[in-house]
Formats: structure tokens, sequence, C-alpha cells
């Protein structure tokens, strides 16, 4: 028997839809048996997706399942963040809504992207392009940059017009 949305007011607006289409609708109880919740967040102990991210059912990623359960609908295009950092956390008070530019300029503040020579894939050391600058500063062509540094031009011109490694004087 499928609940009807009068018999289950507890159930967040997004799931009234699957209610009503008569899908097999998961409780709360469901959803607690697990969760372990610390004095801070509430850490999802069920399957796991990739990145450590808790996989809630048919393949959903728990925190969003819980964003919708416990606050509402989620909009196309926005992504369920984390003001906590903790990708298992599936406490509603430590989600957000906002777009991938949200996300990453978050995870940014927080510090939890790595830039220039941290960069698992970074070519260069801070070192090498202050040396860059300088030595096109005094005339160094960008051609022999390239060479001498074994990268491409459009790298050479996006260091110089600081589209990358900005932060550096």
């Amino acid at each position: 028997m499928v609940p009807s949305t009068t018999t289950s007011p507890q159930v967040g607006p997004a799931l009234r839809t699957i209610y009503d289409r008569g899908l097999n609708p998961l409780g709360d109880g469901w959803f607690f048996a697990r969760v372990e919740k610390t004095p801070t967040c509430w850490l999802w102990r069920g399957n796991q997706k990739g990145f450590g991210y808790g996989s809630g059912p048919r393949g959903e990623y728990a925190h969003r399942w819980a964003y919708r359960r416990f606050v509402g609908p989620i909009p196309r295009g926005l992504f369920v963040l984390h003001h906590c950092d903790t990708p298992l956390c599936v406490n509603y008070a430590h989600l957000f809504l906002g777009t991938q530019d949200d996300n990453l300029k978050d995870a940014a503040a927080k510090g939890r992207i790595k830039r220039g020579g941290d960069h698992y894939n970074a070519k260069l050391t801070e070192a090498d392009v202050r040396s860059i600058r300088s030595l096109r500063g005094s005339g160094a062509p960008a051609t022999q940059l390239c060479q001498r540094y074994n990268i491409s031009f459009q790298t050479v011109w996006r260091i110089l017009n600081r589209k990358t490694w900005a932060w550096l004087p």
C-alpha cells in the first residue's frame, strides 16, 4: 500500500510526487538506520559512491536525498553543498544549494583546492612562474621561455596575462 500525502505529512514536497506516482517510498526508518549522529554531523554509514559521498536510494547521493526529504526540492542545475565540508554528512542543517561556481568558490575559500605547484599535475613551480615573468619583462622572447620551461606558448601567455598563477606578484 502506498501512503498518500494526507497520511504522510512529514514527507517533503519533492517526495510527494514519488508517493503520488505509486513508487516505493522510503521512510525515515530506512534513512536513520544508516545515520550515525555525532555532536556536529549526521554521518552516513550506508553504501558509498565516489569521492566519499553516501549512496542513497536508486544511486542518488545520500546528502541530496536528505536535502530533498527535510528541506525541499532541488532546482535543476543546482548542487547540494556542505557547510561542514564532510562528504558523508547528511544533516540537513549543514546542507545548502549552490551552482557549480559556488561549489568551486566555497572549496577554494576553505583551502580544499590545490593550486599552483601544489597541484598534482603542475609542471611549474612558483619560482618558475616568477622567473618567466621576470625574463619576459627583461625582453626574453616568449618562444625562448616555451623551450626553456617545456611549456606551450598559450601557457606562457596565460601566465604573463595573469589568467593563471594570478595570486603571485
